[in-house]
Formats: C-alpha cells, structure tokens, sequence
C-alpha cells in the first residue's frame, strides 16, 4: 500500500488508509480529530493512548508529547517517535512479525516541533494474561499452540536483528476472530548493536516469568527453550546463559514487587 502525504494548516499527515483519517482530510484540525468520540486508554505525562471512532471503524492512536529540550530539538530534523513507531510496524510486518497494522502518522507544525500522533488499527483482541487467567490457554487452541506461536514471533524478530524490550504477556494480544497472536507495545523496540544474544534473551526471560508465575508445565517451557534454540541455530545451554541473568534479575524484582513464588 503506497503512503501518501497530506499537508494541512498546522500539521503534517502521511497515510497508508483514507478512511482511518477522513476527518483531517476533510480539514478537521488536530484537536478536534483527537477529541472526537473516544475511549481513553491512558492519559497524562508523555503518552496519551485512545480508540478513536473512524469511518474505518476503530482505530488506536497514540501521542507523543514531546517535552524535553533534546525531543524538541531532534524534532527540526524530523525525528518524531510517531514516524518512528510506525517504519518500525511497517518493518516487522515484512518480516513476518506480527504486529497491529500502521495506518498513519501526523506530526503537528509548531515552533517547539513537540507533538506527533501514530495510528494503527483498534484490534479486537485481549491479552494473553488476561485469557490465562481469566478464561484459560485451551479456550485459545492450549498452551502448545500458544507457546509455538510466541517462538515463531520471538525468533522472526531477533532474526532480524530486533529485541522488543517488555515480553510480558499482557503486551502479546490475541486477536478474537483467528486467537493469532499480535505483538504490541513496539516503543521499546530496538536493534541491539553489543550483547545481542543476552538483549534477545531478555525476551524469552520477560515471556518465561509471566509463565512460571502462571505455573505453566515446565516441559512446554523446556519444549520452547528447544524450538527457539533449534530455529536460531544455537543450543538450548547457549540460550540459558543468554537469558540467564535477565532472568534472574527479573525474579527478584517480582519476589520484592508483588510476592511472587519464583
């Protein structure tokens, strides 16, 4: 799909989807697109996250308010955290990794350069925590399936050199139409330049808490260490001594923060 610009009186708008951003398209300012019927998901600080009501249906938007020196000043050379997350979509989507479709970006025109929006579309989806708890891995196909699924995804985005940075199971979504899962959360996303197997391990460490504080059977966790070991080209010792420190910080934060067992 060919991305296409939109320049409007006090913003920038580049777009894969017409009909997630008719509105501004229309002339509706930043502003009024922004309040228009919603659902707020979080607010306040840096970050204000919202389901908006589109002629598309619903879409998540999430700004970014820029509010240091150093976001103001990268911001005159183009650099919006907005244009950043949604390349990075873009990129993890040909690769295979899914993660909810971009849609758009709009970067607002204003002399501190402070303020940019990204759009995807509004999954209809709930996170894996929440089904694990709630409702129980087999009613989305049993935890084999769910374990596969999150090796394939982990191994499709460190193959291509990424770490996401925060596995936890609340930011892998599980979409109610196919219970494909859908990767979220990308700002943390990054291509590790030094340790990049112990970064990659901190991946399967964040994912492995949530498991073991789920009491999920230690033959599936060893069954996953083994296909991820597999499709990487590594052994499963080699993956242990990756995860191995992350893993073990990572515990203790959870024994000190919320009691865990582990």
């Amino acid at each position: 799909m060919d991305l296409k610009t939109h320049d409007g009186d006090d913003f920038r708008l580049v777009y894969r989807d017409q009909e997630a951003v008719t509105s501004l398209l229309k002339g509706a300012s930043v502003q009024a697109w922004f309040n228009a019927e919603h659902q707020a998901l979080k607010q306040g600080g840096k970050v204000e996250a919202r389901l908006l009501k589109a002629s598309a249906g619903t879409v998540f938007v999430k700004h970014y308010k820029a509010k240091s020196v150093f976001r103001r000043f990268i911001g005159w050379f183009g650099v919006f955290r907005a244009k950043r997350i949604f390349r990075l979509s873009l990129e993890l989507l040909r690769v295979g990794v899914r993660v909810p479709e971009p849609l758009a970006y709009l970067v607002e025109k204003g002399r501190d350069c402070s303020s940019s929006f990204f759009v995807c579309e509004g999954l209809e989806a709930e996170d894996l925590k929440s089904i694990a708890v709630n409702h129980g891995l087999d009613a989305i196909g049993g935890v084999e399936r769910v374990f596969t699924d999150v090796v394939n995804l982990l191994v499709g985005l460190h193959q291509a050199g990424y770490a996401h940075g925060d596995t936890k199971w609340a930011n892998w979504m599980v979409r109610r139409s196919d219970s494909q899962l859908v990767l979220i959360d990308l700002d943390g996303v990054y291509r590790p330049l030094w340790f990049r197997n112990k970064r990659f391990g901190r991946d399967l460490a964040r994912f492995l808490i949530n498991a073991r504080e789920l009491r999920i059977n230690e033959y599936i966790v060893e069954t996953m260490l083994a296909n991820y070991a597999r499709q990487r080209g590594r052994s499963v010792a080699q993956i242990c001594r990756d995860l191995g420190p992350a893993y073990e910080k990572l515990a203790k934060r959870h024994r000190q923060k919320y009691g865990s067992q582990l």
